[in-house]
């Protein structure tokens, strides 16, 4: 009592006596001690201070506890009665008060209620209030936490956000909380790298002097600081655990130590947690061996002051970097200091500086024994325990061990045998020790990840082996046996090895066995035997490196036998031609390249069959399957050419040998053998007749396929390229995979192509047949992968369901007329080339004249170009590249007849093609607007006016040829997509731009071309691919993919998904016309992600919505998105870059017509049909040429000249009677122009069609053809008779069935 006095009195506080007694404060150590308590009641932290600095400096006691340790429960059953008892009404509200309290932790609480303080005073600061958040008091928060540099301000944001709704009961909506996530990205940003906490080298205790004295603990004497340090390093104790840890948590058995941790920082609840570590002492005693440090701590009389030395995880950090630093493997270290994040990468990665001064010895003196540099990665490496014990001390988990203890212990034959062994390790640590093999292990990836490297590792290898044979080619060299050690990170054991048994060159490695099997005996099995050395000397490996050596010896012989074999393959094989996927090694080789021979060399052949059925089965002679390979000396030869001399295999075509042979598989001559060049097919390309190439033929039935696999099987087994045992094996599994994927077989032939070029590579690296196939038939990713791949357009079935738009019809004879493939034997209107000279355009709405451009890079120079264009910033665009146009302003005040008299002004004779382009605004029809008014809305009218106008014209030049292509937006009623096709004469079908892979513009297209009589894509032999798109008939476009590398983004790229075609920029959209943005649609509403939203935000609702998602942007190299340049928007459409970059018209205006044009890839497509059904004229219109030689061969000529229309026909759907009216008066108005559905053309099928319009043109003389046809058959079959008995005699046996029907159709 006396000295807390006086402390008082010295300190001036001699007013707080009675404060000090009615808590119980009776020294000056309970000042300290109680000092939270203190506070809690009045006194200030100033008054705790000097009353502790005037007291005497003995009287602190060591046993200071923080006020928020945290507190170890005692596990106890749960009680319905004290459960009940919290429900009273008198113990509701500090039920209540125990449970909030509870929330937060002892040490959490404190923290969290200072941030609160301090955000509410920069709140008061501001002149805000702190709560409710907002979007105000938020930014002022963060403003000032910036000014101040707090690095630690998400915890500040955690803490009023978690206040609001735990509290307040209030939610943080998710825009707010983007708005803190971009605050914090300010506030961090300048701030530097955040500082580590600190540490100090662990093994320097290992310096300090020891001595044991039987004395009270104090923090003042080292030794006793020290192995209080010792147990934190190892244990790696966190301030709060080394303060909460009491004597009773330790226990000492006879070899092993136990912490009881009653609490840590990843428990909440106060579970125990224990830990054990076991003495490293053997025949000397380690100083810091953490056994013996407890053992020293536990006698010890705790007593003495408390003094605090770096920071409370010092112990912590240091013991996890020693233990790193040593070797332990990292999960082995989380496990110890129980860290359940990846929180002690931080701890750890500074471990390796302390080897960084000795890098320099070990680089100039090549000295490896100098430091231990084998330091763990992010998992760690295993050493050996000789490694180990040189770097640190030894970590022993034996189970049982001879080591020292505080009690006498006996001594007994094992504990003997063990110090000797001990000995033993201690007289060779002094030794030079030999190069230790290092395993690192590797980190574990998913399996699909795994593989998709190893693919990619695999190729590296293989361009990297083709250079290493090129450059030994050149030089004339193998490479030396020293780069093959660095290489295999061979050690000194495996140098010294070769050195002592002469193996000094790679020459002699790759010749020292014929394969692995010899190489064990020759080479491997001495080693790991125990090799004697020349000098008396013994090398001999531990158990754990034996493994790790075999693997370097083989790994060393297969380079060597590689190089090897590739050198003499090399020198002595003749240069042969490159085929697909070959090295091409004619730039090394100096001789001149040698063609591979057409034939197989004379008697090959006959050996080749002699040697395979010279052997007998059964006593048999087998017999060779020769009409599977007759006719194919070509390709023979070359596989027999590449097996035997160049080594350059490559594969053969699952169609190949099939498609050349004489012979088919049932025996009967081959079609596909004979070379029909009697017809050759033109193509339309680029206003051209152009003559197509020729295909290789291709299986594409499952039976095909297999005749495929089993004449490339006997050709393996023919010329011997494996064994036959593996051929069939081969060959089988690939049978298999086909019947297993029957309707598959286009995947099957992607696959085939796949291994086969596998093989070829193994082939040519030096491994047989036999050990290459068995690789490929375990390796099933790539036919999984084939698999799942979509079979391309043209070898797709179609279905009802697929094909939606007009079906293709069928016509006889070699002369049908494909829409867009000519024949020579065209009997119909001549198909000249088109050139610009014979084009005049009317484009209304021309927009920034695309239609223009397409037609200009297609045909060369327009003759007449006219534009009905009222934007003066788009007529500066069309000006700018085509001067010659002729401007009329707006077509409606422009007459029909003005029109017509300009038109036959130039073109009087009516020779040139006329063509009417139109893109009518679109915002009355737009999907975009919810209640679009559609043709009665103001911009919608202008679309019926312009089909008005149009026929006006069309009707005023009856002699030109008329063509037509519109565009406009999917309009929402399919009706009124009907009402325009009928008053323009056209045809409806949608396009989209998607086809090309970059940009989606799906547009509907009206246009004079009858879909129904087009069968294939212009320029080639496919089939149109129909499906639907919003109930309307989509065409798709065949073309190439655009690739986003072919962009000229100025450093920018497009989203990774749009480059990989997984993804396309949607539509462009129109900007907003005012400052205020543009609203999003209603049904975008709730579907936007805040990220997005936000970007629409700040551009200030600039373009719709969706133009702001991560695919529809542009992004740099530093993660920053942009809307797309005007530029990137005209290379997107297909346009030239910079193409509206023209003075006078703005960059907002260069968005807006970019937004309202046309696709130049779309345009050019449809252009194709549109302008070959101008040049060959309408399919109605067929020739009537007299009757010649006989009336069958006048019918048969005259079907000809059109084709035949099969299957149901294609109409558009019924138009409404009456347009969509705004009030009944406006109904009766439209209902005074309305047509009645039976002025509409009855919906017959288009063959009934055809025929009812030949019996009209032939209908005087109908009944003469029929009986003439009808006498000229019977005539012909009765001239026929004795062939047709002929033929039937020859015929197989048919079943009793077909044998009636044959004899009564007496068919030839």
């Amino acid at each position: 009592m006396e000295g807390l006095w006086d402390a008082l009195r010295a300190s001036g506080q001699g007013l707080l006596a009675s404060t000090l007694l009615r808590h119980g404060v009776r020294s000056v150590s309970d000042v300290a001690l109680k000092s939270s308590v203190l506070q809690e009641n009045g006194v200030l932290q100033w008054q705790i201070e000097a009353i502790l600095a005037a007291g005497p400096q003995q009287a602190v006691s060591p046993a200071q506890v923080r006020a928020d340790l945290p507190v170890a429960f005692q596990g106890k059953r749960a009680n319905l009665s004290a459960a009940l008892e919290a429900a009273r009404p008198n113990q509701r509200a500090r039920s209540l008060a125990a449970l909030d309290e509870d929330v937060l932790a002892r040490s959490t609480a404190p923290a969290h209620a200072s941030r609160l303080r301090t955000y509410q005073a920069v709140c008061k600061a501001w002149d805000l209030e702190p709560f409710p958040l907002s979007n105000e008091n938020v930014r002022a928060f963060a403003a000032s936490l910036k000014a101040g540099g707090y690095r630690s301000a998400a915890v500040y944001f955690q803490s009023i956000c978690s206040h609001q709704t735990r509290h307040l009961h209030l939610p943080v909506d998710s825009l707010l909380r983007h708005v803190i996530r971009d605050c914090l990205r300010s506030i961090l940003r300048g701030l530097g790298a955040q500082r580590l906490k600190e540490s100090f080298d662990a093994m320097r205790l290992n310096d300090c002097s020891f001595s044991f004295v039987d004395e009270a603990f104090s923090f003042d004497q080292v030794s006793h600081c020290r192995d209080l340090c010792i147990i934190g390093l190892w244990y790696m104790l966190r301030e709060s655990e080394l303060a909460s840890a009491r004597l009773s948590h330790l226990t000492l058995t006879d070899s092993e130590l136990r912490l009881l941790i009653p609490i840590h920082k990843t428990d909440c609840y106060g579970q125990l947690c224990e830990r054990v570590l076991s003495c490293s002492c053997r025949v000397r005693r380690h100083n810091l061996c953490v056994w013996h440090a407890a053992e020293r701590h536990l006698i010890r009389d705790p007593s003495g002051k408390d003094i605090q030395r770096f920071h409370g995880h010092v112990l912590r950090v240091s013991g996890a970097q020693m233990l790193f630093a040593a070797g332990v493997h990292l999960q082995l270290i989380q496990l110890l200091g129980r860290w359940t994040s990846m929180t002690i990468l931080r701890y750890t990665q500074q471990a390796g500086l302390n080897l960084l001064p000795s890098i320099p010895d070990v680089v100039l003196n090549n000295r490896p024994d100098v430091g231990s540099l084998a330091i763990a990665p992010a998992v760690g490496p295993q050493v050996d325990s000789d490694a180990l014990s040189r770097a640190a001390p030894r970590i022993s988990n034996e189970s049982s061990r001879s080591g020292a203890s505080s009690s006498s212990r006996t001594s007994t034959s094992g504990d003997i045998t063990a110090l000797r062994a001990e000995l033993q390790i201690l007289k060779q640590a002094v030794i030079k020790p030999p190069a230790a093999y290092v395993i690192r292990s590797r980190s574990v990836f998913q399996t699909h990840v795994v593989r998709f490297i190893l693919r990619i590792l695999l190729a590296q290898f293989q361009r990297c082996l083709a250079t290493m044979t090129m450059r030994a080619l050149n030089h004339g060299t193998l490479p030396a046996l020293e780069d093959l050690f660095v290489e295999a990170a061979a050690g000194d054991v495996i140098r010294s090895y070769f050195a002592d048994r002469a193996i000094k060159t790679t020459a002699t490695l790759a010749l020292l066995a014929k394969d692995e099997d010899h190489l064990s005996s020759v080479l491997i099995t001495p080693l790991m035997s125990g090799w004697e050395k020349q000098d008396g000397s013994r090398i001999s490996l531990a158990e754990a490196e034996k493994p790790i050596a075999e693997a370097i010896l083989k790994h060393l012989w297969n380079e060597a036998n590689s190089s090897w074999q590739a050198q003499m393959t090399l020198r002595h094989a003749p240069p042969v031609t490159s085929v697909p996927g070959a090295i091409s090694l004619a730039a090394a080789n100096p001789v001149a390249e040698e063609k591979i021979p057409r034939q197989l060399p004379p008697g090959v052949w006959a050996n080749l069959l002699h040697e395979y059925q010279s052997q007998q089965i059964g006593g048999v002679d087998r017999i060779f399957p020769v009409n599977e390979l007759l006719g194919t000396d070509k390709i023979l030869a070359r596989v027999y050419y590449e097996h035997t001399s160049s080594k350059t295999y490559s594969p053969v075509g699952l169609g190949e040998l099939v498609a050349a042979r004489t012979f088919t598989a049932a025996g009967e001559p081959n079609p596909l053998a004979k070379k029909d060049r009697s017809t050759t097919t033109l193509l339309l390309n680029d206003a051209k007749l152009v003559a197509a190439p020729e295909e290789a033929w291709q299986p594409r039935s499952v039976l095909a396929v297999l005749d495929g696999l089993a004449s490339i099987r006997w050709c393996f087994i023919l010329l011997k390229l494996g064994s036959e045992q593996a051929v069939h094996s081969y060959f089988d599994w690939l049978t298999r995979l086909v019947r297993s994927r029957p309707q598959k077989t286009e995947q099957f032939g992607q696959f085939f192509i796949t291994i086969s070029w596998k093989l070829a590579t193994a082939m040519r690296s030096g491994q047989s047949f036999d050990a290459a196939a068995s690789l490929l038939m375990k390796d099933l990713d790539v036919f999984s992968e084939c698999m799942s791949r979509e079979a391309s357009s043209s070898t797709k079935k179609s279905n009802n369901t697929e094909k939606t738009g007009p079906q293709k019809g069928s016509g006889k004879g070699g002369g049908k007329s494909k829409f867009g493939q000519y024949r020579i034997s065209q009997p119909r209107a001549e198909a000249s080339p088109v050139s610009g000279n014979d084009i005049i355009l009317l484009s209304c709405f021309d927009g920034i004249a695309t239609a223009a451009h397409v037609l200009t890079q297609m045909f060369g120079t327009l003759f007449l170009f006219v534009a009905w264009e009222g934007d003066p910033e788009c007529l500066l665009i069309t000006k700018r590249h085509f001067p010659q146009v002729v401007a009329r302003g707006d077509f409606m005040s422009d007459p029909a007849a003005d029109v017509v008299s300009l038109v036959s002004e130039y073109d009087p004779q009516g020779k040139k093609l006329i063509l009417f382009v139109g893109a009518p605004p679109c915002p009355d029809f737009s999907a975009i607007r919810p209640d679009a008014p559609g043709r009665s809305g103001p911009e919608g009218q202008k679309f019926s006016h312009y089909c008005t106008w149009c026929r006006e014209v069309e009707s005023g030049l009856p002699h030109h040829r008329v063509g037509y292509l519109v565009g406009n937006v999917i309009l929402q009623d399919r009706g009124e997509a009907d009402f325009f096709s009928n008053a323009l004469g056209c045809q409806t079908v949608a396009v989209d731009a998607s086809d090309f892979g970059l940009i989606s513009r799906p547009r509907l297209w009206w246009s004079r071309v009858d879909w129904h009589t087009v069968n294939s894509y212009p320029g080639s032999a496919k089939p149109l691919h129909w499906t639907k798109l919003h109930k309307f008939p989509r065409l798709h476009v065949d073309c190439d993919l655009q690739h986003a590398s072919s962009l000229d983004l100025d450093g920018k790229h497009l989203d990774p998904r749009v480059q990989r075609h997984e993804l396309c920029v949607p539509c462009l959209t129109t900007p907003s016309p005012s400052a205020s943005g543009r609203a999003a649609p209603k049904r975008m509403k709730g579907k936007l992600d805040p990220y997005t939203k936000t970007r629409w935000l700040e551009d200030h609702r600039t373009y719709a919505p969706w133009q702001y998602e991560p695919h529809a942007l542009l992004h740099d190299d530093q993660g920053n998105m942009q809307v797309p340049t005007a530029e990137c928007k005209e290379q997107l459409h297909m346009l030239p870059k910079g193409y509206t970059a023209i003075d006078g018209v703005h960059d907002r205006s260069r968005h807006r017509v970019l937004a309202n044009g046309w696709h130049c890839g779309v345009a050019r497509f449809l252009f194709q049909f549109v302008l070959a059904a101008m040049v060959t004229g309408s399919a109605s219109t067929t020739l009537k040429p007299p009757p010649r030689q006989s009336t069958l061969q006048w019918v048969e000529q005259l079907m000809r000249v059109q084709t035949a229309h099969v299957g149901p026909g294609f109409w558009p759907t019924q138009p409404i009677c009456v347009a969509p009216s705004r009030d009944i008066w406006d109904h009766w108005h439209n209902a005074t122009t309305a047509d009645h559905p039976l002025h509409f053309p009855a919906k017959i099928a288009p063959g009934f069609v055809q025929c009812l319009k030949f019996q009209f043109d032939w209908r005087h003389d109908l009944v003469r053809i029929r009986d003439e046809l009808a006498v000229e058959i019977h005539t012909m079959v009765d001239e026929w008779a004795d062939h047709t008995h002929d033929w039937w005699l020859k015929l197989r046996p048919f079943s009793g069935s077909h044998l009636v029907a044959l004899q009564h159709s007496r068919a030839p």
